[in-house]
């Protein structure tokens, strides 16, 4: 069970309907939302607005129209930790999806990765980690290095629970053909 929710949602419109359905559901005070972005530095990012739908990547303020663009604050986990005086020796689980950005996500984190009792569940594209500008093989590494363990949770790969140094195999079909992303359940074993 858990005591707390922290929910970070750095789009106005989708806050707003996070904020709605907190209120709607009567878990005001258990689920805390919090309108910013999480990335490897603290300061700013800019988003595409959608036209339609809720997906809005990061992309450089060039890139963009200014009508499309989107300003957002943005902070590292460890600093928004801070901000928010999380004690992460309570946190248990962290669910990151955030359109490939997981591993800038994870850049802003060491302090927040020191803490090796809390599973993360990450989405993994190989499209979107390039259009976040991270290859597969630097979403492995940064992963490997932080995790001993990982779970595919799309669950018809076989194996269920395996050691990080297999992601590189066990995701080698993600990006083709129907399947373009999964998410991941990452987690170290305990040490003897």
């Amino acid at each position: 069970s858990f005591r707390t929710v922290y929910a970070v949602e750095p789009d106005e419109t989708n806050y707003a309907c996070l904020v709605h359905n907190v209120i709607a559901n009567g878990v005001e005070g258990v689920v805390l939302p919090d309108r910013v972005a999480l990335g490897d530095q603290t300061g700013e990012l800019t988003l595409r607005r959608a036209r339609s739908g809720t997906h809005h990547p990061v992309v450089a303020p060039s890139a963009v129209a200014e009508a499309e663009r989107m300003v957002v604050p943005c902070l590292t986990l460890d600093d928004w930790v801070a901000r928010r005086g999380v004690d992460l020796h309570r946190v248990t689980f962290i669910k990151s999806d955030t359109q490939g950005w997981d591993l800038k996500v994870l850049a802003g984190a060491d302090g927040v990765l020191a803490h090796r009792h809390i599973a993360w569940q990450i989405e993994f594209s190989p499209a979107m980690l390039a259009r976040a500008g991270t290859s597969t093989s630097d979403a492995f590494a940064r992963i490997a290095s932080h995790f001993s363990r990982f779970i595919d949770l799309r669950g018809d790969t076989g194996v269920r629970a395996r050691p990080t140094s297999e992601l590189a195999e066990a995701l080698a079909g993600v990006g083709a053909g129907d399947r373009r992303y999964t998410n991941l359940l990452l987690y170290n074993t305990a040490v003897a």
